[in-house]
Parts: structure tokens; C-alpha cells; sequence
């Protein structure tokens, strides 16, 4: 017999059913099982295994249900409810709005799990940050690479990933395997890796393990290793920040800025261009460093108070006032995306070459590194610009 809240019961499942994205897979089944100290909750699909551990002692037994019918149980809220296995039955006690039921379910057959690996290797929360920053620069429509994957690589603890337009590599963690190529599609949906305390990753036949400590529920997340395929040498993208043409160093109030105010300007688009300019001989209080973009936007140009809003291609040149470079001065468009991607990832540095190089971003054992855009895209100065300093406040032209 195992007995569970039913408020934690919906509110593990549903964290499976988005990691595996098990929505509309009727068929699906849920594992609730005891070691009579702890009551594990688990389910598998295909590639992916998920299983949260949560500290409810329970007499140790094992029951298996198709998740269907674990949807019939949300009503049992603030209540408890009571499994216990039958040979082919499954006999649940429930409450139903303020009636108490007792039902039978025909038992789903119990799911092959991957075994837990003889050891794991344990990792700060930086960990887990990195694997789920990496899946989100994943591309699961190309054939030559197998782009969809990360590349873990156990001698410098790399987590590594590229969709072809840009790439991130981190390295230094503790990863007991060689070279490993693991599917990245359950990741970029496990939002637990950016609130989870602690990560300790271990590796069976054929499967990398993650376990995650997130409060009292210890979550455990086996990927099946991608093998036979092809992943781009990244070390070859990218270049020594020493020999780079400029240095540009983003404030971190700049930086605010940019990550509050480009979204409400441009919207969610991911290619919208940037021109940022590094200036050579700034006239007057200019800054030394302008953003310039199209905006789209009259409602957020009349919010910062500027003239002519009717024009919906007017040009925005926002003085980074607290920003600088080293180096050359010049030009370099850049998308919206890429730019709030390294500002929310926390690089501040921006190290650029004469276009169409990338340009690179390091800090630590981190890198990432994007493209340049066409320079059909590059905006210069001209009658239609709307000033803005970093400050909010309107410059004059």
C-alpha cells in the first residue's frame, strides 16, 4: 500500500509530463513505488527517464497506472490517496470533491527504469544553469550535425552546444565520461536546473544520470547517449580574445537597461538588427559607445519622449553612457537576440573582429560566440534619429 498527498501527487506529475512531454500520450504510464523510507514517482519515454524522490516513508511496494487516470485524481485536493496492488488491479481510494471514493484501475505493466549509476560525481547549481542554458542553442533540423545534442566531455568538464549561428561552451565541472553527445529536447524543458541546489551526474550502459536536489524532492533525469553521429569541433570557433581588433566592456547598469528596455522596443523578435558603434572622437557629452535600431514601436518612442512617433521605421541611437571599449573604433551589427542572450548569461566583455567574424564573449571557463549580420543591416546617423541616453533621458541631437 503507498499513500501520497494528492497535491503532491499533481504536482510531480506534472513537472513529468512537461519534462517528457507526455501531454496527449494517453497511453503513458506513471511508476509510484516505496523503499519504505522514501516514495519515488516515475515515468519513461523513449530516450528520457524521469523519477522525483520525495521523503514520504511508505510500506515498500510498487504499483504502475496509465497517467489518464492519475488526471481524474485533481479533485482529491488537500486529501490523501491510497494505492494498493492487486495482481492485475490497482484498488484507489480517493476523494472526489467532498466524497470519498474507492475504485478500480487495471494496472499499467511496471516500466524498465534505467538503474542508478554505482556512483555519481557532485557539481554546484552552476551545473545545472549550464546544461539549461545550453539546451535552449540547440537545432533539430539539421542532417550534416547532430546539433540537436549537447557534447559533454569529461576531460576539462566541458558542456558545449551550437545551433550553427552561435555557441556555448562552459567548462570545469567534474562529468565521469570522456566525450558524450546526450539529446538536449527533455533539458531545454527541465526548468528545475535553474532552481535546484546542488547536481551530481553519473553514467550507466548507454545512459548519462542527473540528479537534482531541489528542496526535499530529489529528482533523478536519465538521458540515453547519442551515438554514430557527428557534433562540429567547437574549440575551433573560437579565437584568442588577445588578438582581437576591440574590447567592449557593457556596464552592468547599461546592461539593466538594454535587458529591460530592447524587449518593450522590439518585441520578441530574434533577428532584429543592432548597430552598435564604437565612436572614435565623441563630440561633446556623446558617449563613447551608441546602440542604434529600427523601432517598431510608436508607444514605447512616446514613452521615452520622442519626437515624431508616426514614423514607424524612426531610428533609435541610445548612448551607453556608462560603457567603453579598447581597441579600434568601428561598427558591428549584431541581433537582438544574441546581444540580450550574453547580457542575460552575465558576460559584460565583447571581444571584436573586422566583420563578417564572430564576435566573442569569455569570462572564466565560459564562452559563447555569434555572428555578425549582413551589413545591409548597419544604421547610420541621420535626420530621422531619436537620441536616448542609457539613463532614460532624452540627449539632444
Amino acid at each position: 500500500m503507498i499513500v501520497i498527498n494528492s497535491g503532491v501527487l499533481a504536482r510531480t506529475v506534472s513537472q513529468l509530463k512537461s519534462i517528457l512531454g507526455l501531454r496527449g500520450h494517453t497511453s503513458a504510464a506513471i511508476t509510484i513505488s516505496s523503499d519504505g523510507k522514501t516514495t519515488e514517482i516515475a515515468s519513461r519515454l523513449g530516450d528520457c527517464a524521469v523519477a522525483c524522490q520525495l521523503s514520504i516513508p511508505n510500506q515498500p511496494s510498487a504499483v504502475s497506472v496509465p497517467l489518464e487516470l492519475i488526471e481524474e485524481l485533481k479533485r482529491s485536493s488537500r486529501h490523501d490517496v491510497t494505492f494498493r496492488r492487486d495482481t492485475e488491479q490497482v484498488l484507489v481510494d480517493h476523494w472526489d470533491g467532498n466524497a470519498r471514493r474507492s475504485v478500480l484501475w487495471l494496472a499499467a505493466e511496471l516500466q524498465a527504469l534505467p538503474t542508478r549509476a554505482e556512483y555519481h560525481l557532485a557539481n554546484p547549481r552552476s551545473l545545472g544553469l549550464a546544461l539549461y542554458r545550453a539546451a535552449q542553442m540547440t537545432d533539430d533540423s539539421s542532417v550534416r550535425y547532430a546539433l540537436h545534442c549537447l557534447q559533454l566531455r569529461g576531460r576539462d568538464g566541458q558542456v558545449a552546444a551550437t545551433d550553427g549561428r552561435q555557441a556555448l561552451v562552459e567548462s570545469g565541472f567534474a562529468l565521469p565520461l570522456e566525450e558524450v553527445l546526450v539529446p538536449a529536447k527533455r533539458l531545454a524543458k527541465l526548468k528545475l536546473l535553474e532552481k535546484c541546489t546542488g547536481v551530481s551526474v553519473g553514467c550507466t550502459e548507454g545512459w548519462l544520470q542527473l540528479e537534482l536536489y531541489c528542496g526535499l524532492a530529489h529528482w533523478r533525469v536519465d538521458l540515453q547517449l547519442t551515438k554514430n553521429v557527428r557534433f562540429p569541433t567547437l574549440d575551433q570557433c573560437f579565437a584568442d580574445p588577445a588578438h582581437s581588433r576591440s574590447t567592449l566592456r557593457i556596464d552592468d547598469l547599461d546592461a539593466d537597461y538594454l535587458l529591460e528596455q530592447l524587449p518593450r522596443a522590439l518585441g520578441s523578435g530574434e533577428i532584429e538588427p543592432l548597430t552598435l558603434e564604437l565612436v572614435a572622437e565623441p563630440v561633446g557629452t556623446r558617449a563613447s559607445v551608441v546602440l542604434r535600431w529600427a523601432c517598431s514601436s510608436p508607444s514605447w518612442m512616446q514613452m521615452q519622449g520622442l519626437a515624431d512617433v508616426s514614423q514607424l521605421g524612426s531610428i533609435v541611437q541610445l548612448d551607453l553612457c556608462d560603457s567603453a571599449y579598447q581597441g579600434a573604433a568601428g561598427r558591428v551589427v549584431v541581433s537582438q537576440h544574441n546581444l540580450i542572450s550574453a547580457l542575460q548569461m552575465g558576460f559584460r566583455e565583447f571581444y571584436i573582429w573586422a566583420a563578417p567574424a564572430p564576435v566573442q564573449c569569455q569570462q572564466g571557463g565560459r564562452k559563447y560566440v555569434f555572428g555578425q549580420l549582413d551589413q545591409c543591416h548597419l544604421l547610420l546617423p541621420g535626420r530621422e534619429v531619436g537620441y536616448l541616453a542609457s539613463s532614460g533621458n532624452l540627449v539632444a541631437a
